[in-house]
């Protein structure tokens, strides 16, 4: 009987990586960022001579790119790389974060790239609320912090988790890690505490994740943005080498 299927090398990423890497690389003159070997750059002029860097990021299958005229670029990668047609478009999604345009009042024709994680925060929220309606149970209604104030995780003498149940920590640790990165850096100091726990997490530890969907659920609204490299909590964006289009 089947348990399980598997599929996929362990050296498939790699080798994925290194197909895909020589067409920038080879094809359209792109230089690999030594920070991030998914981050492919490469200088051009705008036409008010402008200069600015024409940026390709790829992860895995999914590839985002970043220019004036970004659809030439990806012609090319098409050439080499079945794209999906209505793929070629302005962005609305990327690696669960929604991706859109903002104007602030005082710049009307200078629009704005901005990066939220409003949609993924709410089908996260709505993913524990499900799992805990089948165990009769649900996040709590108000609460004022991600963790309880006090809370020392280290000190709990509750059971370890099971296999059933360490594997729903890890995965909630892991959508709350991404949370983090999609701009909820709030919370990145008490998902941290108990990723600490994650190799053998305790009953009482089980419980605190769902505290910090709570809190998000409360705050919704209240996202990260980046802005000129700098995270701030308002309601700042991110301009992205090229201001005007995509």
């Amino acid at each position: 009987m089947i348990v399980r299927a598997l599929y996929g090398l362990k050296s498939l990423a790699p080798s994925w990586r290194s197909f895909l890497a020589q067409v920038p690389a080879n094809d359209l003159n792109f230089t690999m960022c030594r920070a991030d070997n998914d981050v492919w750059f490469k200088p051009a002029k705008k036409a008010n001579r402008t200069r600015y860097c024409i940026y390709v990021l790829v992860c895995t299958d999914g590839i985002l790119c970043v220019a004036k005229n970004p659809k030439a670029i990806l012609d090319k990668l098409d050439q080499h790389f079945l794209l999906k047609p209505e793929s070629r478009a302005k962005p609305k999604v990327y690696l669960g974060a929604e991706i859109g345009m903002h104007v602030f009042e005082k710049q009307p024709g200078k629009p704005y790239w901005s990066m939220g994680s409003q949609a993924y925060i709410k089908e996260s929220v709505k993913n524990v609320e499900t799992h805990l309606q089948k165990q009769h149970r649900e996040l709590k209604s108000k609460v004022s912090s991600p963790l309880p104030i006090n809370y020392s995780p280290e000190l709990d003498a509750t059971p370890l988790c099971d296999e059933d149940d360490v594997s729903e920590y890890h995965s909630r640790i892991g959508v709350l890690r991404w949370a983090v990165e999609l701009g909820r850096i709030d919370i990145c100091t008490e998902v941290s505490i108990m990723a600490a726990f994650a190799a053998s997490p305790q009953k009482g530890h089980l419980g605190s994740p769902r505290i910090s969907y709570s809190d998000m659920e409360d705050n919704t609204l209240q996202l990260q943005f980046l802005s000129i490299g700098v995270w701030i909590k308002s309601t700042m964006v991110l301009e992205v080498v090229a201001s005007t289009g995509y």
